[in-house]
């Protein structure tokens, strides 16, 4: 009986697989061809996504971390408000221009000092001093009671004070009114007057309310005549 050689099927055989090898090597490198550049990029994005979620250490805060977070921006900014508000005041207050309190203040005392006529009822030396902020006790404070006025009659800006003097006799009060358009150290006030504690009596250093009102008076009334 006639029969394949034995050689021979197992070489179509060994053929058949290396074939099939060979086709399965050649389809490898069109798949990973076919990849679009799109899936490449979100599984870059994904990756970057995923360190940054592994370096952020820090837990979501709950809504009264929250809360309390606000609440500590809030005081900050009403302390920051508040001092502020301080410096305003103070420089209000301190700062040399020509009607605020103190040079109101320190004009008044250096005209005062300067007349003998007080200085002798009080007696020597003679100190000036202003009052406790909100109480009635007097010392020596630099707080000055003032208020500041806008007059109607000239538009002047005026700066009323009041303060006390101490010498070695007894101690007065002075009553001084000055005005952005007169010259205090000139001499020229709406009033400066001096009253004792002790005996009431009262010293007039200059008082030109009435000759103001007067020239008012007589202003208004020109300025209605030429109206007519």
């Amino acid at each position: 009986a006639l029969s394949s050689p034995p050689a021979v099927g197992r070489s179509a055989t060994a053929v058949a697989r290396r074939a099939s090898q060979g086709r399965r090597l050649a389809a490898a490198p069109r798949r990973w061809m076919s990849e679009s550049p799109k899936d490449g990029a979100g599984k870059a994005a994904a990756e970057a996504e995923g360190a940054a979620a592994e370096e952020n250490m820090e837990l979501p805060m709950t809504t009264r971390e929250k809360i309390h977070a606000a609440t500590s921006w809030t005081m900050t900014l009403g302390f920051i408000g508040a001092c502020a508000v301080c410096i305003t005041y103070t420089a209000y207050e301190l700062w040399p221009s020509s009607t605020s309190p103190n040079a109101v203040f320190d004009t008044a005392f250096n005209e005062i000092r300067a007349n003998q006529r007080i200085v002798q009822a009080l007696g020597e030396p003679l100190s000036a001093y202003g009052m406790d902020h909100g109480g009635n006790k007097e010392g020596r404070r630099n707080f000055i009671q003032h208020r500041e006025e806008k007059n109607e009659q000239d538009g002047s800006t005026r700066m009323k004070v009041r303060f006390n003097l101490k010498g070695s006799y007894c101690g007065a009060v002075v009553f001084a009114e000055a005005s952005n358009k007169m010259d205090m150290k000139k001499g020229e006030w709406v009033y400066l007057v001096v009253q004792s504690k002790k005996t009431a009596e009262v010293w007039t250093l200059c008082d030109n309310r009435q000759n103001m009102l007067v020239q008012d008076d007589a202003t208004r009334k020109f300025l209605q005549g030429g109206t007519k």
